[in-house]
């Protein structure tokens, strides 16, 4: 490679450093306020039950199963891997979250690993 080459080489990794950061940072901060609206909604659910609240529920778990895929994708692009067959996929691992001011402090969450980022 020469000098002008390998110049172009470097300047394009961090073109796609700065992309990745981006994404990344965007996921982030949609986990977060996600994460923010649904542990408002089961503190209120533990107050009172309603059509309304489930329905935001509802919203609110397709909304996650979206970004579950978002950052699948991501994963997907950034770190390429073999395919895997059926029974050699690794097992559900539970994920935990509490609720701020929730009396009952845990709730317990089924998912599939996925990257290292945990929603």
């Amino acid at each position: 490679m020469t000098t002008v080459e390998t110049h172009e080489a470097h300047t394009a990794i961090r073109a796609l450093e700065s992309v990745f950061v981006s994404v990344v940072a965007a996921l982030e901060s949609e986990m977060v306020f996600t994460r923010h609206l649904v542990g408002g909604l089961l503190a209120e659910l533990e107050e009172e039950i309603d059509r309304d609240k489930f329905k935001r529920l509802l919203h609110y778990s397709r909304r996650l199963g979206n970004f579950q895929n978002r950052v699948k994708l991501v994963c997907r692009l950034t770190f390429p891997r073999k395919p895997q067959a059926p029974h050699c996929r690794p097992p559900l691992h539970p994920a935990f979250f509490t609720v701020p001011g929730s009396p009952h402090a845990t709730y317990l969450i089924h998912r599939p690993p996925f990257c290292g980022i945990s929603i």
